[in-house]
């Protein structure tokens, strides 16, 4: 099959779910995408370009899953969180997400997957889903598309001819004039619509001087459309022209912010109480800002110089080209805040950084909650000193970005209390107005296990330089 109609997603210990699925949609002649299927049968080999190519020609994503957890696991989330994206920005306009779940109700599933039409695990759920699919994909294909032509007839008048015994065998039509009721009563409608929009756009400009549709009727112009909302898709990239920094993005979402002390025997007081927080798109640099990046903002007068050039093990570090790939360190948080202002970009709030490190499932660490090892980051004196930033790809959050756990810790943007989150606000936090600390966030090269979790905080005074601090900025879209 060229062109697939449906994608299903799933994890892979729901696969007999999915196969399910997979079977009662695929009997209809549907053309289905289903990786363990679809993928075995062609023999695709790069993977992500075969999903993505897919996710690309589907108009219907089915997700498929049987506890919260797997509706978030990396790939199905990064699947539904894709199509949702394309719905939104309207690449996808007729775009539908349907969820099929065994035993889950709507309150289980993931914040943005809870408006979808939820379908449970039963021969009658699954027929109904099989209608919705077929039916949706009948609605999209009766409607034309933007280059064809649509034309626009006029209801003609029904005529009947019947015998008139008046006119003595002369046929004389007989009129009906339902159907011109029913084109004056659309008519009629389309005006009241007109009306309608008129009043909001009077209501919205304010007193401006034309509302856009009116104007637009009035001089034949193209009525003015608003600037659609900034949406990306995970894990995008983009590369800042000031200083060559990757930046990934982190759509806009609700997620877990702090520490569930059943769930993470190490969390202190101040990561309590664990709360959904609702925070907004953005972009974040891959890795922390490198003795390179940060010597080019040194050269430029805008910055000025780390308070030492060595670092803990070396006496030579800043402004060797052996270390030139390493992060800054002996940098306060005056002069982060001035390098990610010249680099046109930000620090990185308090809320940003966990959810940058975290994802939105509450693992404690960027790669899931299996514990550290040397694999994964630069943590408890095993190097001894920095590494090279981005030494660890398997040690990468859900949104790719590195070094979040170890090898430096990093400034944000935030001051530091103790019992801000018992008053945090669930929308974009910004955290607390003053105090004596600003935060510290991700653990060192020589801190142990505990201080690398995503959920720890610390706070510093804002002119501490020292051999285990770095940071990377953050930017809006």
């Amino acid at each position: 099959m060229d062109h697939y109609q449906v994608f299903i997603s799933c994890k892979s210990s729901d696969n007999p779910l999915a196969m399910e699925v997979f079977n009662a949609l695929n009997s209809t002649g549907l053309a289905v995408f289903y990786s363990v299927v679809t993928l075995e049968e062609k023999g695709v080999s790069i993977f992500k370009q075969a999903i993505d190519k897919a996710l690309e020609e589907c108009n219907i994503l089915i997700v498929v899953g049987t506890s919260r957890s797997n509706l978030e696991s990396r790939w199905v989330f990064y699947e539904w969180n894709t199509f949702q994206s394309d719905i939104l920005s309207g690449n996808k306009p007729e775009g539908k997400i349907f969820v099929c779940v065994k035993d889950l109700e709507i309150k289980d599933l993931p914040p943005g997957l809870r408006s979808c039409e939820v379908f449970q695990d039963s021969p009658i759920e699954l027929a109904r889903l099989r209608k919705f699919v077929t039916n949706a994909l009948t609605a999209e294909e009766s409607i034309p598309q933007k280059d064809e032509e649509v034309k626009v007839q006029l209801p003609a008048a029904r005529v009947e001819i019947t015998p008139n015994k008046v006119s003595q065998g002369l046929a004389l039509p007989k009129i009906h004039l339902a159907g011109m009721r029913r084109f004056w009563a659309g008519l009629l409608a389309l005006f009241l619509l007109i009306a309608v929009i008129f009043l909001v756009e009077m209501w919205i400009n304010q007193g401006q001087q034309a509302p856009g549709l009116i104007a637009s009727l009035a001089t034949g112009t193209q009525a003015r459309t608003p600037t659609p909302p900034f949406i990306f898709k995970i894990r995008s990239t983009q590369v800042s022209p000031k200083d060559g920094m990757v930046e990934v993005s982190v759509p806009a979402s609700e997620f877990l912010m702090g520490s569930d002390k059943n769930k993470d025997s190490q969390a202190g007081d101040d990561e309590t109480p664990q709360h959904t927080v609702y925070q907004d798109a953005f972009w974040i640099d891959q890795t922390e800002v490198t003795n390179a990046q940060y010597a080019r903002c040194v050269a430029s007068g805008q910055c000025t110089s780390p308070q030492s050039t060595k670092s803990d093990s070396r006496s030579s570090y800043y402004g060797v080209s052996q270390f030139a790939n390493y992060p800054v360190i002996y940098v306060d948080w005056n002069q982060a805040q001035t390098y990610c202002a010249w680099a046109g970009r930000r620090l990185p709030s308090e809320a940003e950084w966990e959810k940058a490190a975290r994802g939105t499932d509450g693992r404690i660490y960027p790669w899931g909650d299996t514990a550290p090892d040397q694999s994964k980051l630069n943590f408890n004196q095993d190097q001894g000193d920095t590494t090279a930033v981005g030494s660890y790809p398997s040690g990468a959050s859900f949104y790719e970005a590195l070094d979040m756990a170890g090898n430096v810790s990093e400034w944000v943007n935030d001051w530091y209390s103790d019992s801000y989150y018992q008053q945090s606000p669930a929308r974009n936090p910004p955290g607390p107005t003053s105090a004596m600390y600003r935060v510290v966030r991700g653990g060192s090269w020589n801190n142990y296990v505990g201080f690398v979790r995503s959920a720890y905080r610390d706070g510093s005074p804002p002119g501490r330089q020292n051999s285990g601090i770095g940071f990377r900025c953050a930017a809006s879209p």
